[in-house]
């Protein structure tokens, strides 16, 4: 037995090493080598991929005498902690002969055959230190819990692999809020054919060990329930793997729905759209942030925030001639001649600016504390009087798939082309500078369609009064037809 682990050990080729469901891997992947130089696998809990990735840099450098490889763990700091035990379980077979030195202070494994290993995290950048190298095997482990992935990949690993002709391993576990391991990767590795999904189910466990990690994740199996909906979350993202959920948790926005933002919802223009208060709201932004102008009204028959439509800049082409001329142009577009009632921003050099140098006067937006001023849009959502066009791309996504910081004091920096969360912000701008309209009724009392209106907030058919509406017209008796008629001589009577 021990001559055939030695020989696995000088092929480089340690499929003994891995458990049934890490063998299934293995072989996934080298199937889709066939079709890529990526493998791309997003399992549940319980499958080892720390494991097998890393094993499979140790592979890399067994068989390719003189590479570098690297593996990039979702840490900052104690990165050699995250892999110890790991790399512990990995060599615990390997002959002497063949076994590398740990350099901890360099991170780095040096094999006899002149290969190294290189270990990093990614968080704050981290991965700075392995820009410009060449690497025949790059191993990200977890994805979804790296903040920076799309740079970690794009901009530092993809170069290095293609020098090396390397291939790149990403897995993990799904995120629990919108992130590119789930949005990009996944996406690409399905459609390119070098994707494995997999559950706790399909890792080799029996039933009853399945039973006792449900019951641990917080099923109720006496009242067959769950403890609350975030353990039933926990268990379908953590276990069963499963894509696209969302931890209501860390959204900003978790009222939000697809409805408000689908069209279904969306009033139709009528008589009583041109007396509606109009505002844009500003948020601008600089480097990686975006600049974002939102155009909206408040429907006050419907008591609705409706967001007609939203301009964007990347903060590096952002010049107030630019935003000036877009603002101009959607708002003759959408009003005509018609000028909105509030414009807001949050920086005050940038509205002295639009002012004197373009003719468009905003005001500062009153600022309060963050979580107050999200609160306050959070109830306006979830009472459903915030409508958004369809072509809010930008906000819809931002209201569904923003999130705040690690430590809920601040929005997140996006990966997936949210900025920082900077389309939100202008929306709390427009809704805290427009609350004063609110309450106020725009519909002139003499306006020749005022009939029409519905007193309690809602307005029917055009041209049909509200007398109409809470009065129908009775019908005739049929009795007054039969009844005969007599004509008064003397209708007057004594008075005369």
């Amino acid at each position: 037995m021990q001559q055939v682990k030695n020989l696995a050990w000088k092929t480089g080729r340690l499929k003994y090493l891995q458990r049934t469901s890490q063998r299934l891997l293995y072989e996934a992947r080298d199937e889709a080598y066939k079709a890529s130089r990526k493998f791309v696998f997003c399992c549940g809990r319980g499958w080892g991929k720390s494991f097998f990735l890393f094993s499979s840099c140790v592979e890399t450098a067994i068989q390719f005498p003189g590479s570098d490889s690297v593996f990039v763990a979702p840490v900052q700091r104690k990165v050699s902690e995250y892999l110890e035990p790991i790399a512990r379980d990995v060599f615990k077979d390997c002959p002497d002969d063949l076994k590398p030195r740990f350099y901890s202070a360099d991170l780095i494994y040096k094999f006899p055959n002149g290969s190294r290993i290189i270990v990093c995290g990614s968080n704050q950048k981290a991965f700075d230190n392995i820009r410009g190298g060449t690497f025949k095997k790059a191993a990200v482990d977890e994805g979804a819990y790296h903040d920076y992935l799309i740079e970690l990949i794009e901009r530092v690993l993809l170069p290095a692999l293609n020098k090396g002709n390397g291939y790149l391993e990403l897995g993990s576990t799904p995120p629990d809020v919108e992130h590119p391991f789930d949005q990009r990767y996944c996406t690409e590795a399905e459609l390119g054919g070098y994707y494995f999904h997999a559950t706790i189910y399909d890792a080799g466990y029996p039933e009853d060990q399945i039973a006792e990690f449900k019951r641990e994740a917080g099923w109720i199996e006496s009242e067959h329930r769950w403890k609350s909906p975030a353990h039933e979350l926990t268990w379908r993202i953590e276990y069963l793997a499963e894509r696209g959920l969302r931890n209501p948790e860390k959204t900003i926005i978790p009222g939000w729905q697809e409805k408000f933002g689908d069209g279904s919802t969306y009033p139709k223009k009528d008589q009583y759209y041109p007396f509606f208060n109009k505002a844009v709201s500003l948020d601008v932004g600089t480097k990686h942030d975006l600049t974002v102008a939102l155009f909206g009204y408040y429907h006050y028959l419907n008591a609705q925030l409706v967001i007609e439509d939203e301009f964007k800049l990347p903060g590096p082409e952002f010049t107030t001639l630019k935003l000036s001329a877009a603002i101009k142009v959607k708002e003759r577009n959408l009003w005509g001649s018609q000028q909105p009632a509030v414009r807001v921003s949050d920086i005050s050099d940038i509205q002295a600016d639009l002012n004197a140098t373009h003719a468009l006067p905003f005001i500062s937006v009153s600022k309060t504390e963050l979580h107050s001023m999200v609160n306050r849009l959070n109830l306006l959502v979830d009472a459903g009087r915030l409508i958004i066009h369809p072509r809010c791309k930008l906000l819809i996504q931002t209201l569904k798939n923003g999130i705040w910081d690690k430590n809920r004091e601040e929005f997140a920096h996006s990966e997936i082309g949210l900025g920082h969360m900077d389309a939100l912000a202008a929306l709390i701008y427009m809704h805290m500078a427009f609350e004063a309209y609110y309450s106020s009724n725009p519909i002139p009392l003499a306006a020749p369609t005022f009939t029409n209106l519905d007193l309690h907030g809602t307005y029917g058919r055009q041209n049909e009064s509200v007398w109409q509406q809470v009065f129908p017209k009775q019908e005739k008796d049929k009795l007054e037809d039969m009844l005969p008629e007599v004509e008064d001589q003397n209708p007057y009577g004594d008075w005369e």
